[in-house]
């Protein structure tokens, strides 16, 4: 029954202590068409204040787009999304997504909201959003499987840690894999 407690207890302060600091996460994948899907999601306690409708995230300690990419930013093809205060109540919908690769201060994620939507320090957050990159504009083999993490959050930055997961959906993998397999037969039947 102790152990229990203790256990409960623990849990609490685990839960407690991961969302006072506050974090976003964004999930890459790659579309049927080659191109980028990116779900994100994030919820907490802000770091500072801010009074804004555009939000920068910059310095992250490995890159998620390769080199060849370049430096220019690239807004997403569909976004949707929120950025909410809980603590004032206030919402405000999320009208572009952007990434780019900045010389300067490393690769950055941007987004922007419909109107500004101020925060004080340690005001409560969530964040949701979804948005498709074409394969024209970015494709998904510019992106750096794995998962890649901000430096510590410069001052833009007042949502604690963000971190970024690329990885192939597993059908895709699944597809790749049957496909490596049914090669050879192709080829000896060719052959045949």
């Amino acid at each position: 029954m102790q152990s229990t407690r203790h256990f409960r207890a623990a849990l609490l302060i685990l839960l407690t202590s991961t969302v006072a600091n506050g974090d976003l996460v964004f999930s890459f994948t790659p579309t049927g068409t080659g191109g980028v899907s990116v779900t994100g999601t994030g919820s907490g306690m802000v770091t500072g204040g801010r009074d804004t409708n555009d939000w920068d995230i910059e310095n992250f300690a490995t890159d998620f787009l390769n080199g060849t990419f370049g430096n220019t930013q690239t807004s997403a093809d569909t976004v949707s999304g929120t950025l909410t205060n809980i603590t004032t109540g206030l919402s405000v919908a999320i009208t572009n997504f952007a990434v780019d690769q900045d010389a300067s201060s490393g690769d950055d994620i941007e987004f922007d909201t419909s109107t500004n939507l101020a925060f004080s320090s340690m005001d409560e957050f969530t964040f949701s959003l979804n948005a498709t990159f074409d394969f024209g504009t970015l494709p998904f083999t510019a992106v750096i499987t794995g998962t890649h993490t901000d430096a510590g959050g410069p001052g833009d930055e007042i949502f604690g840690s963000t971190s970024i997961t690329a990885t192939p959906e597993p059908a895709s993998c699944l597809l790749v894999a049957l496909g490596g397999l049914f090669l050879p037969l192709r080829r000896r039947r060719s052959m045949g």
